[in-house]
């Protein structure tokens, strides 16, 4: 299940949580994020494969039909842990590929510097 992100946080930072539950493949769809640089965490007991995907597109992205062409940061992670990136993005959706057992708990992302 999609979440959403939080925009200016005391610090400045967008933050929130992409996904929770998932037990199944899933795609969040396009969400704005606009700044940089990116952590994404991937929490939970699980096996499968966990694409965070990005795009600078300067139009609105479709919602998931081509997620799967689109650039991705960091490699595609296996079990629990994260991915970061220097660069700032427009655009940033979780996709999960496969869960081949137990439950992706949170999908959780922090971007921008401290003010």
């Amino acid at each position: 299940m999609a979440v959403g992100l939080r925009y200016g946080d005391p610090h400045g930072r967008v933050r929130g949580r992409l996904a929770e539950n998932i037990s199944a493949p899933f795609s969040t769809g396009w969400l704005v994020l606009g700044v940089g640089p990116v952590t994404v965490t991937v929490e939970g007991n699980f096996a499968g494969l966990v694409h965070i995907r990005v795009s600078n597109s300067p139009v609105e992205e479709i919602p998931t039909g081509a997620l799967s062409l689109k650039p991705e940061i960091g490699a595609g992670l296996t079990a629990k842990g994260y991915v970061e990136a220097e660069g700032q993005f427009q655009w940033i959706a979780v996709e999960v590929e496969t869960v081949t057992s137990g439950t992706i708990d949170q999908v959780n992302l922090l971007a921008g510097l401290p003010t």
